[in-house]
């Protein structure tokens, strides 16, 4: 074998030898972050606080790639206070911290109300980071809200409500609701417990639409509500504690799911609280 081929084969070799390195300090890596114990990984945690002036009725925007969204009323009626806590998890102390360096929490004015919007690093197998909202908001807000990855609860707001999410639970309690709420989920249960509009205010019509993938949809409203329902499993049951006016109802592919329609104290409005769940059960009863 000449020295030039001999010289090949050995710089391959190393070549080889080290991918191999490379490889094996990997794998290490990720068992090491999979097999280590809360409190042997490293999480960094930054909050911030941040006030923005608004009018009434206010808006607020929201987009969340990952982490929780809670958004609560407040006494006061011309500013939106936002707590944002970022967390950066990794097995590896600086890879947590430049996690965290990464993320990008922005909150502006937009309109009569604020945007609050959040970049993410992305997630690898040794590390990632997500960021927790607290929003206080005056009473009379609408919301449109989109949060990818986490928990949404929403309390005690008066207005239109868009709620976006690909896992989580979503918790929607003592709101009012204006015109619209419109809240559609991936994979998690939607919980929705408040006022629908006032029969015979306004000519405009009104919907609550609440639709998941994979969950339970669980709906309560004042005994003396108007409305119409419209709910529809796939696979689960649908039960509504409000006695309905010409109540119709059926199976979904066969025995498996369950469909049920009608009135609730004379409403003659088209449906106008669609319920919709691939897989689970949907419940409408009035609160207590």
């Amino acid at each position: 074998m000449s020295k030039t081929t001999c010289a090949i084969v050995a710089a391959i070799t190393v070549v080889l030898v080290l991918a191999c390195a490379v490889a094996c300090l990997a794998v290490v890596g990720v068992i090491a972050y999979f097999d280590a114990d809360a409190g042997d990984r490293a999480q960094v945690r930054e909050a911030i606080v941040s006030e923005v002036a608004v009018e009434s009725p206010a808006t607020l925007t929201v987009r969340n790639p990952a982490g929780s969204v809670t958004i609560r009323t407040g006494p006061q009626d011309d500013r939106i206070v936002v707590e944002a806590t970022t967390e950066a998890d990794s097995v590896f102390g600086r890879q947590a911290e430049r996690l965290a360096d990464q993320v990008d929490v922005r909150i502006e004015e937009e309109g009569a109300g604020a945007r609050v919007e959040v970049d993410l690093p992305e997630a690898s197998e040794i590390g990632f980071a997500r960021v927790n909202l607290v929003i206080t908001v005056p009473e009379n807000t609408h919301l449109d809200v989109v949060n990818e990855a986490g928990h949404v609860r929403i309390q005690g707001t008066e207005g239109d409500i868009r709620v976006r999410s690909e896992a989580g639970n979503l918790r929607i309690e003592d709101v009012t609701v204006s015109r619209s709420c419109d809240v559609m989920n991936t994979a998690g249960s939607i919980t929705f417990e408040g006022q629908l509009p006032e029969p015979g205010v306004g000519d405009e019509p009104w919907e609550v639409l609440l639709r998941t993938e994979a969950g339970n949809i669980d709906l309560a409203v004042p005994a003396n509500s108007r409305f119409t329902l419209d709910a529809e499993s796939e696979a689960g049951s649908v039960n509504s504690k409000f006695e309905l006016d010409d109540p119709q109802s059926g199976s979904v592919r066969g025995e498996v799911g369950e469909w049920l329609k009608g009135s609730v104290n004379g409403s003659q409005a088209n449906p106008n609280v669609i319920l919709r769940t691939e897989s689970g059960n949907i419940r409408v009863t009035p609160l207590q």
